[in-house]
């Protein structure tokens, strides 16, 4: 099977993610999915839906229903914000949004200056894939370089079907035409040949949303739950109680803080063993941090965790 170029490659990815991606679509739009997440030894682990109202760009409702709970967010022009019932979501929860509706290229820069391409068989299916690394920088001693990811374009359909992340095998399946695109109907997120979250488009049409609606509640915090750059600060950060050691083997993973501090849910992302990721879980799972406050509220959160096993 021949490979591409990095320009060949380049050119299959920027046409894949304009027709294949929700990201482009133009909108109005509505779009419902049912989705069923799975711990990591493939035991169901809750299912919900996702909801989302796309009016145009900065005009955006997305509700994530999760158990008996819900969390409605709101994109503003430049702002975030979202309100919530109780939500008690996991972190795959929060992967579903991401995996059904954050796709996203990576910079175009990026995709110029660090691409390696290759061509991988999968049964009857020949796919052309691009690897990026997305930080260029050295990395901190004494952690891993940055995560590299790779994205793949079937050679028959050029539909973008496979991504593969550092914790992550992606697939996207039963692609079907919508404004001038082609999306997927079906999603299905694996870890290790374990399946960890299966995601289906139910609905997915042209109805509008009236203006009321768009509009947040005063409530509505300014930032919704999510990764350490977009929510929290250094000291925010500190957990009051677990340390992280001083030597020892560097382990990463992402931690769902609860809004009274204590850590409700954990997804290793990197370790030298599954042993090694499963002692470093326990002993996180037992970490508390001061509550993180939002608008006088406080409010949920994810963050990286790096520890150095074995100090």
């Amino acid at each position: 099977m021949p490979v591409l170029s990095p320009e060949q490659m380049k050119t299959y990815l920027v046409d894949a993610f304009s027709r294949n991606t929700p990201a482009y679509l133009s909108g109005p739009y509505h779009l419902l999915a049912s989705f069923e997440t799975f711990n990591r030894d493939g035991t169901p682990n809750g299912e919900g839906s996702i909801e989302k109202y796309f009016a145009a760009p900065g005009r955006v409702k997305v509700t994530t229903r999760f158990g008996s709970g819900s969390m409605t967010t709101y994109y503003v022009r430049d702002q975030v914000l979202y309100t919530n019932s109780g939500f008690d979501g996991t972190i795959m929860t929060y992967f579903a949004n991401e995996f059904l509706l954050d796709f996203l290229p990576p910079p175009q820069g990026i995709i110029g200056r660090k691409l390696e391409t290759s061509s991988v068989g999968v049964g009857d299916a020949t796919l052309n894939c691009g690897t990026f690394q997305f930080y260029l920088e050295p990395p901190r001693s004494p952690y891993p370089s940055a995560p590299k990811e790779m994205f793949c374009v079937s050679n028959a359909t050029h539909d973008l079907v496979l991504r593969r992340t550092l914790a992550f095998t992606i697939e996207y399946k039963g692609f079907a035409p919508f404004l001038g695109r082609s999306i997927a109907r079906e999603i299905v997120a694996s870890e290790d040949g374990v399946v960890r979250c299966r995601i289906h488009i139910a609905q997915l049409d042209e109805a509008k949303l009236d203006d009321s609606a768009l509009t947040p509640l005063p409530s509505a915090s300014p930032l919704s739950p999510g990764p350490e750059w977009r929510s929290t600060s250094a000291a925010e950060l500190t957990p009051k109680r677990g340390a992280t050691g001083t030597s020892g083997v560097p382990v990463t993973g992402l931690a769902l803080i609860s809004s009274t501090g204590t850590v409700k849910d954990y997804e290793p992302l990197y370790a030298p063993s599954p042993e090694i990721a499963a002692r470093v879980a326990g002993a996180v799972k037992h970490w508390k941090y001061a509550p993180i406050v939002r608008q006088g509220e406080p409010v949920e959160t994810i963050l990286s965790i790096h520890v150095l096993f074995g100090s």
